[in-house]
């Protein structure tokens, strides 16, 4: 093999390992400190999803702000902090299970198919 080819292969091989990759996405969801109101992830389940419970039966924050804060937190953390991450997203499926009648539309569940059998 020629000296020179070989020069180029491993010059390709080295530029590879000096690129960094950049992010695919350059949307960035805008985060405020303080609008949880005192929720922190180190304190006990039962004491986040409390918090959680009486912001929205108090009316300080709605249940769509709430939602959307921790769902903002899940994606941010997913990556570093998996462990919290998850922690977070636990408590994000409970006040969506037990608090759902305190969103502003419902969800509709898609209407019972009726029997084609015919009453005689």
């Amino acid at each position: 093999m020629r000296i020179s080819y070989k020069k180029r292969l491993n010059s390709k091989k080295q530029s590879k390992k000096k690129t960094k990759r950049k992010s695919k996405s350059k949307v960035r969801i805008p985060v405020t400190k303080g609008k949880l109101f005192g929720y922190h992830v180190d304190s006990l389940a039962r004491d986040r999803r409390s918090l959680l419970q009486s912001l929205i039966r108090s009316k300080r924050a709605t249940f769509s702000e709430i939602i959307k804060r921790l769902n903002v937190l899940v994606i941010y953390n997913k990556r570093k902090h998996p462990e919290t991450s998850k922690k977070i997203k636990r408590d994000l499926d409970y006040i969506e299970r037990h608090m759902s009648k305190y969103r502003l539309s419902p969800q509709k569940k898609s209407p019972k198919k009726k029997s084609l059998k015919r009453k005689l």
